[in-house]
């Protein structure tokens, strides 16, 4: 699916996620950080519809667990790769248990972490793909096409 045709599910997740449900995600809002230095935010249910939905830049979320050994590989590559594209993207991470996969459910993630979303004004697009088909290994060359490919697209 694209950005357009998740338009539904981002409806769905913005509900979740707005001031009408969760009052304090206004007042939170206003703390977190401009994150366009390359800085991962970590998100967490209060704080993901402001940092996500309402941003003016694309935003990547890295939706992963804290049990999840391929997540934990994944960390050091995606931080890179968020510095690498500084100014042009905004980066988070989400750990999907500390809501019981509510959030991440919202975007069609039952399990299969880490798994990248890009989101362009507030609308979910397709998974990035981590994995190189040469190398079978998570690889910053694969994870940054799909990152370039989102800045473009959402211009």
């Amino acid at each position: 699916m694209g950005f357009a045709q998740k338009a539904g599910l981002a409806t769905i997740a913005s509900l979740l996620c707005t001031a009408q449900i969760m009052p304090e995600t206004r007042s939170l809002a206003q703390e977190l950080p401009a994150a366009e230095d390359g800085h991962v935010e970590e998100l967490t249910p209060h704080t993901f519809g402001e940092f996500v939905l309402n941003s003016n830049l694309p935003v990547v979320v890295d939706f992963s667990t804290a049990w999840c050994v391929p997540c934990r590989q994944l960390k050091p590559i995606y931080e890179q790769v968020c510095v690498d594209l500084r100014g042009q993207v905004r980066c988070a991470s989400y750990d999907a248990h500390q809501d019981d996969y509510a959030v991440s459910r919202s975007y069609g993630i039952n399990d299969g972490f880490p798994t990248v979303i890009p989101f362009c004004r507030g609308v979910p697009g397709e998974e990035l793909h981590l994995i190189s088909l040469e190398t079978f290994r998570m690889d910053e060359t694969v994870l940054m096409q799909g990152m370039k490919e989102l800045v473009d697209s959402c211009q």
